[in-house]
């Protein structure tokens, strides 16, 4: 099933799936500085979060076992969802691999 970006209404494109943490990010061909977490909940359906352009990038960098990490950094309350940790956790990351 397409997941179309909530801005242009192009199909989003799959960059990293975390089946683990029900997780996928995507990417709009369209809007070039466009990510999104797609998080799934039984409970709640799916959800679209938008994600910086900086995150995006260091998410292509880093391993499976540093994205499951980040991954386990999202806050789920009922249907209210943080991904503010998996964003700093991620640009943190980033840092420290480069330097």
């Amino acid at each position: 099933m397409d997941t179309n970006c909530p801005t242009c209404g192009a199909v989003l494109r799959q960059v990293v799936h975390l089946p683990k943490y029900w997780l996928s990010v995507l990417e709009c061909g369209e809007c070039t500085d466009t990510g999104y977490l797609q998080l799934t909940d039984m409970r709640s359906g799916t959800s679209l979060h938008k994600i910086e352009k900086d995150v995006l990038d260091a998410i292509r960098t880093l391993d499976d076992a540093a994205l499951s990490l980040a991954a386990s950094q999202i806050g789920r309350a009922g249907q209210d969802v943080s991904v503010y940790r998996f964003e700093d956790w991620i640009r943190r990351e980033k840092i420290e691999s480069q330097g």
